[in-house]
């Protein structure tokens, strides 16, 4: 009769060994993944200034850092600086950067104190941006601060600026307009915005509150006058995200209920 004994043991010997093997492997996985590191860079390492306003990657795999005295881009160990120079009409426009865009088909935006910047990879130079006002029916450079860039789905750029409020950009018609939020566009300062699931806007506007805007109908809804000071806004699942100069928000699209995160200040 055949002892089936041993035969067991080797098999729980070898389930253990397999085990013991597998769990290694996810351990030396788990800590190659979840162990980052940090490198601090700053003015020793190349960089502009201290102060970082803003940072966003291209399609090349290249950091674009904004700071308060120029652009920096860095491939990982080296470092380009971009700062506006009166004797060149295509360098940026401004050393205060405020706002990195790198849209889907890999332009890069970028927005500075004195205006909206496009960048032209091939001669590494900046256009200056102009729009149309239909209220005027005058084109005018854009030249205040730029707080926000995004872009929905159908690729239309809208740039949120602090003082000449919400501008369109249409690629299709390589057009830039002002978006008529209400009956004046001056010193409407759009501080932030973000995109909901059916390509809808939302727009944080100082001294005004949070807006609804329908890109299809072009029509604005003032959702709440509560908050009137905004630094950023977050969608998600019908829920919108706000940081304020005051704290933190939670704001319910279904019950337009406005709820305050007490452990933030």
């Amino acid at each position: 009769m055949l002892n089936v004994e041993p035969l067991k043991t080797q098999l729980s010997m070898r389930r253990l060994l397999s085990f013991v093997i597998l769990f290694l492997i996810f351990q030396l996985s788990y800590s190659n993944i979840y162990d980052p590191h940090f490198q601090n860079l700053t003015i020793e390492d190349g960089l502009p200034h201290n102060t970082v306003c803003t940072i966003c990657k291209d399609k090349e795999g290249f950091i674009w850092i904004g700071t308060n005295n120029g652009l920096c881009r860095y491939d990982g160990i080296n470092m380009k600086i971009f700062k506006h120079n009166v004797k060149n009409p295509h360098s940026i426009n401004n050393n205060y950067i405020s706002y990195i865009f790198c849209d889907q088909s890999g332009t890069l935006w970028v927005g500075t104190r004195k205006g909206l910047n496009r960048y032209n990879n091939f001669n590494e130079s900046f256009e200056s941006i102009s729009f149309y006002d239909p209220e005027t029916n005058q084109t005018n450079k854009i030249n205040s601060v730029i707080s926000c860039i995004t872009q929905t789905n159908d690729s239309i750029l809208y740039i949120a600026t602090l003082g000449q409020g919400l501008i369109k950009y249409d690629k299709h018609s390589n057009q830039f307009k002002s978006v008529l939020l209400t009956r004046s566009i001056d010193n409407l300062h759009v501080s932030t915005i973000t995109i909901g699931k059916n390509q809808e806007i939302y727009l944080g506007i100082e001294s005004w509150g949070l807006l609804l805007f329908n890109p299809v109908t072009q029509k604005g809804t003032l959702l709440i006058d509560k908050i009137l000071e905004f630094r950023c806004l977050y969608y998600s699942n019908n829920e919108l995200l706000i940081g304020s100069m005051y704290g933190m928000y939670q704001y319910n699209l279904l019950n337009n209920k406005l709820e305050e995160f007490t452990p933030v200040k």
